[in-house]
């Protein structure tokens, strides 16, 4: 009787390849830059303004939030409030530079927007239209900076200021390598005049109202030194 000998299967087993997906970057719109500190009783109307503002043009937006050697809850109700919000990009940095010229220097060297809103974080929005108007408004003239008026306890219809940093909208552009001095008080006064004075700049205002100055306020910095001492 012959054996019958059963030749052996080769099973070639199956690779697959794995393929890494990569994000797309993403080209965003609009920075709002927003220096804080110690703000936990007075951060949350700035952050509730900026959660309703509508986005009908769908342009990718961030918020960047830079805490500046804060010793109280303001990081903490940052987070509450934007953790189950999509509406913006947020962004959290924590320095300790001691001024808010700093600060907002911080955030120029991170934003990725093509344009830039300074917005202090006492203060607040009181348009859910505002960025989509202002943005509107930038795009549509290739602007470098739109000016809008700003209202207060004193002027609560609104008033064109001067010298604040966060009474228009800016390009990336028209900023280009300027940054803020290190002053406790004032530090956007130098800043502004030297934007607002660039050659070529295009520049325009609109009638429009949307921003709060929340002062006089205890605990301003506008009243007091940003930091008692600078280290």
């Amino acid at each position: 009787m012959k054996r019958v000998t059963k030749k052996r299967q080769v099973v070639t087993p199956t690779v697959k390849k794995v393929v890494k997906t990569i994000e797309p970057k993403k080209d965003y719109t609009l920075s709002v830059i927003i220096p804080c500190y110690n703000l936990e009783k007075w951060i949350e109307p700035c952050l509730d303004s900026l959660l309703e503002q509508t986005n009908l043009m769908k342009i990718n937006r961030e918020v960047i939030f830079i805490c500046d050697s804060c010793t109280d809850r303001t990081r903490e109700i940052i987070e509450e409030k934007t953790k189950d919000n999509s509406a913006w990009d947020y962004i959290i940095k924590e320095t300790s530079v001691h001024c808010p010229g700093g600060a907002r220097n911080v955030g120029l060297d991170i934003a990725k927007g093509k344009y830039i809103w300074f917005i202090d974080g006492d203060d607040w929005l009181t348009d859910p239209r505002a960025v989509d108007i202002l943005v509107d408004c930038m795009l549509k003239d290739d602007m470098d900076i739109v000016e809008f008026k700003i209202k207060s306890k004193a002027n609560p219809d609104g008033v064109f200021g001067s010298g604040t940093v966060w009474r228009a909208m800016l390009s990336r552009r028209i900023i280009g390598n300027e940054r803020f001095n290190d002053r406790q008080n004032g530090e956007d006064n130098d800043f502004s005049w030297n934007i607002w004075h660039k050659e070529g700049r295009k520049y325009g205002k609109v009638a429009l109202a949307p921003y709060f100055y929340n002062y006089p306020r205890e605990g301003s910095q506008s009243d007091i030194a940003y930091h008692t001492v600078k280290k």
